[in-house]
């Protein structure tokens, strides 16, 4: 059986093996950027948190400073 892609040192002997290696090859490329994209909606909410503290304090404040 002769090899279906040879490169360098690589040699592929079968189409399964050759369609096992493309899908690890875009599985990484896509498992990173799940990372990133989940990484990325998390420090989005971490902020959203932090700005609705920061506007509940001052409100928190407006209103002790009308009812004293």
């Amino acid at each position: 059986m002769s090899p279906i892609h040879l490169a360098g040192e690589m040699a592929v002997w079968s189409e399964e093996q050759w369609a096992a290696f493309e899908g690890h090859g875009q599985r990484r490329p896509r498992a990173e950027r799940r990372r990133a994209r989940l990484a990325l909606r998390r420090e989005r909410a971490r902020s959203r948190l932090i700005e609705t503290a920061v506007w509940g304090c001052l409100a928190t404040s407006v209103l002790l400073l009308l009812f004293r």
